[in-house]
């Protein structure tokens, strides 16, 4: 009984942490690994589809206090982001 009991515990732990998701590969991946998962998950970063221009608006939003990440950083975040997460309708 107790080990019925184990089994599904972890089985439950289990299910309940999905993998992280793998980011595409391009150049800033490390940095966007490095910088946005100090805040929240990779989750919440592939989920978001954007223009460059409203990716850069998010970054700012998120990194304007962080005295740490210069421009050219946050400039390379944004490249980044926009090729990688381009709006869902692209290409249509």
């Amino acid at each position: 009984m107790l080990s019925v009991a184990l089994a599904v515990i972890v089985a439950e732990r289990s299910s309940a942490q999905a993998p992280t998701p793998a980011l595409p590969e391009g150049p800033g991946k490390e940095l966007v690994e490095a910088v946005c998962t100090e805040c929240h998950t990779l989750e919440r970063v592939v989920a978001k589809h954007a223009t460059k221009a409203e990716w850069q608006d998010k970054v700012l939003e998120m990194l304007q206090e962080d005295p740490d990440i210069t421009q050219q950083e946050r400039d390379r975040i944004v490249e980044y982001l926009a090729k990688a997460f381009p709006p869902k309708d692209a290409g249509k």
